[in-house]
């Protein structure tokens, strides 16, 4: 009979909502290996990368693995281990205690760089994502048992498409890989720009505002209006005032604010915000209440819904014109709010920015507060220097 001392002690929490807050309070329980976990508990996976010779560490499972025999995954991941005053900088020690046990590779917790977290209901899990740097040249130590070692190793991500396509891959890192994959070019960038999100619970005030008022009336029906806003348009302020027409509150919710001074996501979440905030504010939009949080990317749209269902307890409407994003919102169940009209070919934001790179005149299409914002804080010159 295993004794109590020798087993995994998981980390057990209480919620999500706990976690998003910042809050890792949690329990030590016992779980043998190969057992089910029972109760949420927290996770790491690291995604490590060689940015310079172009490659990225993956990891396939042993075929004696309970749960995804033989499957390529990250380059390590594990529990995290219980213990009193944990913090994100304890979930990054752990992370690199198991890619230094599976794969033999030393790190320090500073070389790790929080990319997101969710809830996995497969194993009732929060997982921490974290991207690191490492040099590919320096040798492995696989350890014996916990990877197959003829799968696990440096790769080209130039072929890391074609082997996402032809083999078996945990489901929860596909996507994460492949973004991996599509911007290796960037990842030094993202990793220097990913710095402000190592204390992310600091951009989650209005959610805990927006869940407290909520509750205390028992709402269940606020308007959910999500958008990466790089920049916010007009299109996006006609959504927002067309809400207002029959509801007095409502959520606005900020994706990709992990990311900035890219191609795609030029603008931080910060910048994001305080640019709705103004126009808000100059447009008198008839809104007695707006709460602005972010909504991080998953690269993973199931369980991006999920989350997000979870995130505000599945109390909103969600408004969204993109039938593929309404039919994964149908499926968790969220309630859907009419399609929002406007052109959509014309208030596009990739559009915009290439306008704006290219010097064709862009003004017309973005209202006058996020054009002064924009002008006063020098993010013209970011969108430009980021495409």
């Amino acid at each position: 009979m295993d004794d109590v001392n020798t087993r995994e002690m998981l980390a057990v929490v209480p919620s999500l909502e706990s976690i998003i807050l910042g809050d890792f309070s949690n329990e030590p329980v016992p779980r043998l290996p190969g057992d089910p976990p029972a109760r949420l508990h927290l996770v790491t996976g690291v995604f490590t990368v060689d940015p310079k010779e172009r490659k990225v560490l993956i990891q396939q499972r042993s075929s004696s693995k309970a749960w995804y025999p033989g499957y390529f995954t990250d380059s390590a991941s594990g529990h995290v281990r219980a213990r009193d005053n944990l913090s994100l900088q304890g979930v990054k020690e752990d992370a690199v205690r198991e890619l230094d046990e599976e794969m033999g590779l030393e790190l320090q917790p500073r070389d790790l760089r929080l990319l997101n977290f969710f809830f996995d209901p497969t194993f009732n899990e929060i997982k921490f994502i974290f991207l690191a740097k490492a040099n590919s040249k320096e040798p492995l130590s696989l350890h014996p048992t916990e990877v197959n070692h003829e799968g696990t190793g440096w790769r080209d991500s130039k072929h890391l498409p074609e082997q996402l396509e032809s083999q078996p891959f945990v489901p929860a890192v596909s996507g994460i890989w492949s973004m991996i994959a599509s911007r290796i070019d960037d990842i030094p960038l993202i990793f220097k720009r990913l710095e402000p999100w190592q204390e992310y619970w600091r951009y989650f005030g209005d959610l805990r505002q927006y869940l407290g008022y909520a509750r205390k009336r028992d709402i269940l029906d606020t308007p959910f209006f999500v958008g990466r806003f790089q920049p916010f348009h007009l299109g996006h302020l006609r959504c927002i005032k067309h809400i207002s027409k029959d509801h007095d509150s409502a959520i606005i919710g900020i994706g990709s604010p992990q990311y900035s001074r890219t191609a795609r996501n030029p603008l931080t979440y910060l910048e994001r915000r305080t640019m709705i905030e103004k126009v808000l504010q100059s447009e008198s939009v008839d809104l007695s209440r707006a709460w602005i949080f972010p909504v991080p990317d998953l690269h993973n749209e199931t369980l991006w819904m999920l989350n997000v269902k979870l995130m505000v307890e599945n109390r909103v409407t969600l408004f969204s014109n993109n039938e593929w994003v309404r039919g994964l919102a149908r499926n968790e169940g969220i309630k859907l709010g009419e399609k929002l009209s406007f052109d959509v070919e014309r208030f596009n934001g990739t559009r915009i920015r290439k306008m704006i790179r290219s010097g064709n005149p862009w003004e017309s299409l973005l209202p006058e507060a996020s054009i002064k914002y924009m002008r006063a804080h020098g993010l013209l010159a970011c969108i430009k220097k980021s495409g």
